[in-house]
């Protein structure tokens, strides 16, 4: 009996103790602790994080956590100082939402914001921080949050990268988020790029479609400067959407608006009207149009799809042309490209891992490219055929985009087909003609997916040794001229001559 009574006021001390934990926690402010989660913080991230202000966190049903003047470390190699600073910020969290998700954020009130973000030429950018030690099996489940009520004021932003001409200078002065009476999030956004204005407005729901993550509806409007896009729609799955419906209109006077709002200098001439839209046909797939002008560049596109998440079976065709592809290739960052008409006609279907290319053809000044392919096994090219030609009268056109030697001139032309023996084996054939002379190559594939065993026969022939010499910076080679005869394997151990 003694024992019994041991053990019954242990436990009901015990009981107590966690009890009175538990309401400590609940009521208690834990920012206290603050010199404590700033060092936490400092460590995880590999920058010092302080909160120069008062912190204030209340554990309860709907948590709270109040944290002023807060500074995060810039970069070593940049400026200035802090990478971000906060005024004051303010978060309220359905507490037991962590448990049963979605997590349900009610509040971010964030006043007072600096940031500055920088990507250098090489190397990873400021934003990028320590990694963890020990990197953890992603979940196949993503975190899923969403926020009720958003209340952001007075936030600096700034970005410079090489891609721009100058720093993106944001100023937001205010966007809002809040629940509506009809159960919609309604959104507002008011803020400059630079001396431009930026807004939007809109709103999606309903709150209980966005708690199920399905049949979420959206309405936005943004303006950027002169620029418009407004789009409608439904989501039907928010985090894989398979048969989702939207359509747009994009529009604007001058395509220079938008691209100097964005720093990406002048691009290019002319206006921007475009449209388009996604919509599922009932016991059919999804169908797209898109239609209309990006600059002088005119854009048509359809296609059909069985869903986004299974691009196993589709049907697309896309027609682009214009006055000037050099807008184009300067988005991508090829420069140096003279002024050039360009012209891309594409039809090209996948049936499960069949991929059929009936046509890709692209005109790029007076030269032309064309493709055509059958991949029944694809990606694999095993037992596929894929023909390509590209002829055009003047090489230096398309030097710099090809890569190749700067003596090339004049007239040029490749073919380049991939086909099935007779015995099943797949074999590839290659002929490029320029003014340095011709290259011939055939040969046989082996055995997917390393491909040992393939092997190539070569003949290379050119009426002038110098020319080619002189193309790789050899000045003293003779006039004369050359014929190469040779062939190679593809082995474990790499490339082997025969």
């Amino acid at each position: 009996m003694r024992w019994r009574r041991i053990a019954l006021w242990s436990g009901l001390g015990l009981l107590a103790l966690i009890v009175l934990a538990i309401s400590w926690l609940w009521t208690a402010d834990l920012g206290t602790f603050k010199p404590h989660i700033e060092r936490w913080a400092s460590e995880k991230t590999g920058r010092q994080i302080s909160i120069d202000g008062d912190l204030h966190i209340d554990l309860a049903r709907h948590s709270v956590v109040i944290a002023e003047n807060i500074r995060i470390q810039n970069a070593a190699w940049s400026e200035p100082a802090d990478m971000i600073t906060v005024g004051r910020i303010e978060v309220r969290l359905d507490l037991r939402s962590i448990f049963n998700g979605p997590i349900l954020i009610e509040l971010i009130d964030l006043d007072d914001a600096e940031i500055f973000l920088t990507r250098p030429p090489d190397g990873d950018p400021n934003w990028m921080l320590k990694e963890p030690q020990e990197k953890e099996e992603k979940s196949s489940d993503e975190l899923e949050i969403l926020f009720r009520q958003i209340d952001i004021a007075r936030v600096h932003l700034v970005y410079t990268s090489p891609e721009r001409t100058e720093p993106i200078d944001l100023f937001v002065e205010h966007f809002e988020q809040k629940h509506g009476d009809d159960d919609f999030l309604e959104l507002s956004l008011a803020a400059t790029v630079g001396d431009r204005q930026v807004k939007l407005e809109g709103k999606i729901g309903t709150w209980a479609a966005l708690l199920r993550g399905e049949d979420v509806q959206y309405d936005f409007a943004a303006q950027l400067d002169t620029f418009e896009i407004v789009s409608t729609g439904r989501i039907d799955d928010l985090t894989k959407p398979r048969r989702p419906s939207l359509n747009f209109t994009a529009r604007g006077p001058d395509i220079d608006d938008l691209t100097r709002l964005l720093k990406m200098g002048q691009e290019g001439s002319g206006d921007i009207n475009l449209s388009g839209s996604l919509r599922p046909v009932q016991q059919g797939p999804l169908v797209l149009d898109i239609k209309g002008n990006i600059g002088r560049t005119e854009i048509e596109a359809s296609g059909t799809f069985s869903d986004l998440q299974d691009l196993e079976d589709i049907d697309i065709n896309l027609l682009a042309s214009g006055p000037d592809i050099r807008p184009i290739l300067n988005f991508f960052g090829i420069d140096q490209v003279r002024e050039s008409p360009f012209m891309v006609n594409v039809d090209a279907q996948r049936r499960g891992k069949s991929l059929i290319v009936e046509k890709a053809e692209v005109l790029f000044g007076e030269a032309q490219f064309k493709l055509t392919a059958r991949m029944p096994k694809f990606p694999s090219i095993d037992d596929s055929v894929i023909k390509l030609q590209i002829d055009g009268p003047d090489i230096e056109r398309f030097r710099y985009v090809f890569g190749l030697p700067g003596e090339a001139t004049g007239a040029f032309s490749v073919d380049f087909i991939v086909d099935v023996a007779d015995d099943g084996v797949e074999v590839l054939n290659l002929d490029i003609q320029t003014s340095l002379g011709r290259l011939e190559a055939n040969g046989k594939l082996g055995q997917a997916p390393d491909y040992f065993g393939s092997t190539l026969k070569f003949q290379l022939n050119s009426d002038s040794l110098a020319r080619i010499g002189s193309a790789y910076g050899l000045r003293m080679l003779p006039d004369q001229p050359i014929e190469i005869i040779g062939s190679a394997e593809w082995t474990k151990d790499g490339i082997r001559t025969v």
